[in-house]
C-alpha cells in the first residue's frame, strides 16, 4: 500500500515478471470510480524505465506507450529524456507525438508535443509526476 498525506490510498502489485520486464497494477481500493492502472516497466541498471501505462474499464481501454521507454526517476537532477509516444483508445491509435521528461527536485516534469491529431499540434501539454518509493 502507498499512502501520502491527503492523497488516496493506492495498492501496487507486481502482476508479472519476465527477465527485466515487470507488469505492475495500481488500484485505489477506496475509489470505485477509479480504473486500475497497468504499468509496463523495464529494469535497467539500478533504475526503472516506463514503457507503457494503460487503463481498462469494462470494454474500453486507454494506453500510452513510450519509445524508447522513459526513465523514472530521471538519472540526475536536470537530466532530460526525449521519446515518442502513442495514445491508443480501444486498441486504435488516437494521438501521437514527442514527450520530454526532466527532473526538478522531487518532481518529474513531463512536456508533451502532439503530431496528431492536427488540432493539438499548436499546444504543449505540461504535467508533473511525483514518485513515491
Amino acid at each position: 500500500m502507498v499512502h501520502t498525506n491527503g492523497a488516496p490510498q493506492r495498492r501496487m502489485t507486481i502482476e508479472r515478471i519476465s527477465g527485466d520486464q515487470m507488469e505492475i497494477e495500481q488500484v485505489e481500493p477506496d475509489n470505485p470510480f477509479s480504473a486500475p492502472a497497468q504499468l509496463e516497466v523495464l529494469r535497467q541498471g539500478n533504475g526503472f524505465m516506463l514503457r507503457s501505462l494503460s487503463f481498462e474499464r469494462g470494454l474500453h481501454s486507454l494506453r500510452i506507450s513510450f519509445e524508447p521507454a522513459l526513465p523514472l526517476p530521471a538519472v540526475g537532477l536536470e537530466d532530460r529524456t526525449d521519446a515518442e509516444f502513442v495514445v491508443g483508445e480501444d486498441n486504435h491509435p488516437v494521438a501521437h507525438g514527442k514527450v520530454s521528461v526532466a527532473r526538478t527536485l522531487d518532481t518529474e516534469h513531463v512536456s508533451w508535443w502532439f503530431s496528431a491529431p492536427s488540432w493539438a499540434r499548436t499546444s504543449t501539454f505540461d504535467s508533473g509526476v511525483n514518485l513515491i518509493y
